[in-house]
């Protein structure tokens, strides 16, 4: 229960830290379209909260149903930002330059190992040790 509790206080915890680190990754990487970075920091902050608060629902009511939850919302997040560069970024008059680039990805990756330690401390087993049951 404290790792449940844990976890659910860090979901709003990680989000403020990003958002506070942002416009310093903006500023490192002379970021040319704020606007197209911001709206993807929401879209993604958007997406990844749901993810999160969808696998501690899931991890509540169905327990042995969160490992898969937890693939499906990774498979589903790829494909939503795969979507969203398609409909955004495929644009003619949108030039992202490779500052650009590089702070989406930097927002990506920090999402990711965050989602990944989440779901690696919510579904690790308190297996016993071999060596103690015999």
């Amino acid at each position: 229960m404290k790792k449940q509790i844990l976890l659910v206080s860090s979901i709003p915890l990680f989000p403020g830290a990003i958002y506070l680190l942002h416009p310093i990754f903006m500023r490192l990487y002379k970021v040319n379209q704020p606007d197209f970075v911001q709206n993807f920091y929401v879209f993604l902050t958007t997406v990844s909260l749901a993810m999160l608060l969808n696998i501690i629902l899931v991890y509540n009511l169905k327990p042995k149903f969160t490992g898969y939850t937890f693939l499906v919302w990774s498979m589903l997040k790829i494909m939503l930002v795969m979507g969203y560069f398609i409909v955004f970024v495929l644009r003619p008059q949108l030039q992202l330059s490779h500052s650009d680039i590089f702070d989406i990805m930097t927002l990506y990756f920090l999402y990711l190992i965050y989602e990944v330690i989440f779901g690696i401390v919510l579904l690790q087993k308190n297996t016993p040790n071999p060596s103690s049951t015999v």
